[in-house]
Formats: C-alpha cells, structure tokens, sequence
C-alpha cells in the first residue's frame, strides 16, 4: 500500500507544479501584451515623474481620493 500513496503524492506535486508553471506564463504573457499596448515613448525602464495632482479631496462615493475641482 505504501507505493500507491507514494504515487498520489507525486501525482499531487506535478499537478501542482504544472498548474504553478502555468499561472506563471499566464502573468508573464498578460505583462508582455500590456507592455505591446504600451504607447508611452519612455525608454525600457526609465522612471517615471510623479505628477502633481494639487490638493485631493476624498470622494464618498468611489472611494478615492481624487484632486480638488475648483469651484
């Protein structure tokens, strides 16, 4: 009996091995088309500067804070 739960684990491990290497190309491939749909025309890896919003308010109903429109 011994033998067969050996092999159930080791089914158990490749099945959760091959279904880990899958996610894996999954998120990579889903980086890769969203750097192709990129239209910026900054260099690979190049940082980007942050932006001054102004002054946020909060916004009750989205949840956000979202830059003060002037009134």
């Amino acid at each position: 009996m011994p033998p067969f739960w050996f092999a159930v684990a080791a089914a158990a491990g490749v099945y959760a091995g091959v279904r880990l290497i899958a996610k894996g190309l999954q998120i990579q491939a889903e980086a890769n088309r969203r750097d192709a749909h990129d239209t910026t025309t900054e260099a690979p890896g190049a940082r980007r500067q942050p932006v001054d919003l102004g002054q946020l308010e909060w916004d009750q109903a989205s949840g956000v804070y979202k830059p003060r429109t002037r009134h």
